[in-house]
């Protein structure tokens, strides 16, 4: 995020926000910065609300961690 110029308030924020949300759930708080990053990068809006919607996905599957990560390899792909 930093690479893309992001405001360091707002790198901080959404750091907060993919950790906490992480906690709260049982995703990878990593894999959450990771997916949010890379889409960011490409220009994606609502990024947060966007990895957070992947995870209520991910949720309703058998395996919800890895559905969370297919799930999140298959969008930064896709918005690549």
């Amino acid at each position: 995020m930093e690479q893309l110029q992001m405001p360091t308030k707002d790198i901080q924020a959404a750091k907060k926000d993919m950790q906490q949300f992480a906690v709260q759930t049982i995703y990878s708080a990593s894999d959450m910065a990771s997916t949010y990053s890379q889409l960011a990068a490409v220009g994606i809006k609502n990024t947060g609300q966007l990895v957070k919607g992947f995870g209520g996905l991910a949720a309703a599957s058998a395996e919800p961690t890895q559905a969370m990560k297919t799930l999140s390899q298959q969008a930064t792909q896709m918005a690549a």
